[in-house]
């Protein structure tokens, strides 16, 4: 009898010391959760960063060791959008997401390439000079002269 409750009394604090451990695992940050939604882009452009990270911690992005954004993780984890300065030069920039939890900080970086802005050319136009004018108003008067000397039928 007294080996039954040993054994059942074992195997409930091997059980609570497990399930400890599963939780605690749980709810410490991890850069394996969180995720970029777009890594390349024009300056100006925004881009995302979500992931499970525990509730309650706090978050910076950082663009190059500048601060762009931060927040504080909610029940849901994070998830933040903000917008690539329109002043970042091309080339390849590392954004950092430092997560503090329990006065700890964990650094997540990731890599955000920004593609020199492409200028769209302007449409090619013609110069307003009335030329349109000239097709016009030859198809008006063909149609007036038509118009007036057409044959009477009789």
């Amino acid at each position: 009898m007294k080996f039954r409750i040993m054994i059942a009394a074992v195997l409930g604090m091997v059980l609570v010391l497990g399930l400890s451990g599963i939780a605690q695992a749980q709810v410490l940050p991890s850069c394996d959760d969180l995720v970029i939604s777009v890594s390349e882009g024009v300056a100006g452009s925004t881009t995302n960063i979500s992931g499970f990270e525990p509730s309650g911690s706090t978050y910076k992005v950082l663009l190059d060791g500048t601060q762009i954004a931060s927040g504080t993780a909610d029940v849901y984890g994070i998830n933040t959008t903000f917008v690539i300065p329109a002043s970042t030069p091309a080339g390849s920039h590392t954004i950092t997401v430092v997560i503090n939890y329990v006065e700890e900080d964990t650094s997540c970086p990731f890599t955000f390439v920004v593609d020199a802005a492409a200028v769209a050319p302007l449409p090619a136009r013609l110069p307003s000079t009335g030329f349109m004018l000239i097709p016009a108003g030859g198809l008006v008067a063909s149609g007036i002269g038509m118009f007036f000397f057409r044959k009477r039928r009789r």
